[in-house]
Parts: C-alpha cells; structure tokens; sequence
C-alpha cells in the first residue's frame, strides 16, 4: 500500500512538473486598445525643427513589434497630418523606448499589470530558470530576459528604426536599447546576451539608412538620461534648447534612480533644431 501511494505521488508530482513545463511555453494572442491621442506644442519659428515625441506607453504596446511599431505609427500619422513630417527635421524618440520590447509575447496577464512589482511574479512563474540565474548572477529577471533575447531585440530594434524613418520621410533618433555588448557588421548589431550593459543608440535618415554608425554608451543604474542623445546630435551637428530624458514608459528600469515622468497623453514638440 505504501509503495503504491509513493507510484502515485510521483506520478501526480510527474503530471504537475509536465503541465507546469506546458504552460510556461503558452503564448494567447491579447488584443488591447491603445491610447492614440497627441498633444502637439509646435514653435512659431520657422523650420527644421527638432520633434521631440513623448508617447504614453503601456506594456500592452509591447506585446510584438507590430503593436509598438503600430502604436508609434498612429502618432507619427497626426504628426503628419499637421506637416511636419519632413526629411529637414529630426524626430527624436525617448530614450530606452525599445529597452522594454523584452516584454513581447509573453502570457496576456502580465500587460494588465500596473506597476512592474505585480508583473515580476508572473515572469518569473513564466521563466523559472531565468529567474534562478538571474538569483546567481545578481541580476533582476528583466535584465535576464534581455540577455535571453538580446539578438531578437537588436533586430526589432534596427528595424523600427529604418521603418519609421521611411515610412513617414523623417530623420529619426530612435531613442536606444539596452544590450549586452553589441558589434555592427554587415548591416546587422549582433550580440550573443553577454558582455557588459551598454545603452545603444541609432539614427536613421528619411530613407532608412543609418545616419550614424550605432552608437554605444556603458549603462547602469546610476546612468543620467539624455547623454546618448545629446552625443548623437553633436555628431549631426545639432543641439537642442531642451533636456531630452527618459520618458513614458511602461515602468522604470530595474533599479533606476530616475523618474519616470508620464504626461496624461502623448505629446509631440516642436523645437528650433539649432546648427
């Protein structure tokens, strides 16, 4: 009797370990409305100018590439409509703004959580060995996760870049993303998720092409905001009359000591872009 009630615990412990296993490989489509309204400041100066693009992100923008590239598109589109669209200005894109695309297909639960701390448990029930490595190496399962897809997400990246750029004609400093040390080669940033943390940062031209090489900055939690992005416009020869800093994402990074300032909608500003 009391070998078959051990048979049976074991097999009943066999059952929950499989369907555990099964259930952190399921992925179910969510479908999420976002929040598409733009509130443009625009200079009564004459042009180029210097769009600065605040959007109100949510983690549920970051569920595939396609909902952020989306969610991006449908501001840049009023933009548009108001003209100022153009290959003579530059579009810039908040700082880290790719960072969270780690977020993508992950279970539909998590993009209901409102702060970070009730999305953690769920990762980590998602990715358990992640987590445990993470304990390890002294590293938050965030930063886990983007070691874990890092060449994915150096690919989305580069080509939201690229694609918001032609598709709306515009010069674009799109913001940067957290990796692992990065190479470009051979039109691609390439990675294998380990190396030091470097905050990389890509400006496209009007038609898609790189404007710069990618640019690279050491990053940890201590890192101010903005200084990749002013060191990218004094390579373009530009600077700006404004403080451009992190904005409006889904949460702070793991550990930050920044603010995370989150304007009530989406705004786009016009500056003079200064030569």
């Amino acid at each position: 009797m009391r070998r078959f009630a051990l048979w049976l615990a074991l097999l009943l412990l066999a059952f929950a370990i499989l369907g555990y296993a099964y259930w952190t490989q399921q992925r179910t489509a969510s479908y999420q409305l976002s929040d598409l309204r733009l509130h443009i400041l625009t200079s009564a100066q004459p042009a180029p100018f210097l769009l600065d693009l605040q959007p109100r992100l949510y983690s549920s923008d970051y569920r595939d590439l396609a909902t952020l590239h989306g969610k991006l598109a449908g501001l840049l589109r009023q933009a548009q409509e108001a003209q100022l669209m153009s290959s003579d200005n530059l579009l810039v894109l908040p700082e880290h703004i790719a960072s969270w695309l780690f977020l993508q297909e992950e279970k539909p639960q998590l993009y209901a959580a409102q702060q970070l701390s009730e999305a953690l448990p769920l990762l980590g029930l998602s990715h358990p060995l992640l987590w445990l490595q993470g304990k390890l190496q002294g590293e938050q399962l965030p930063q886990q996760l983007i070691r874990h897809k890092a060449q994915r997400l150096a690919d989305d990246y580069l080509w939201l870049c690229r694609q918001l750029a032609s598709e709306f004609q515009v010069s674009l400093l799109a913001g940067s993303l957290l990796l692992p040390a990065a190479e470009y080669r051979d039109g691609r940033l390439h990675t294998n998720g380990r190396g030091a943390w470097q905050q990389v940062g890509l400006a496209c031209a009007a038609d898609g092409t790189l404007l710069l090489p990618p640019q690279q900055q050491p990053w940890d939690a201590h890192t101010p905001p903005g200084q990749l992005q002013a060191q990218m416009l004094r390579q373009l020869g530009h600077t700006a009359a404004i403080s451009l800093e992190q904005a409006s994402l889904p949460w702070p990074l793991p550990g930050s000591q920044h603010s995370n300032s989150r304007p009530a909608v989406s705004q786009l500003q016009a500056h003079p872009l200064q030569p």
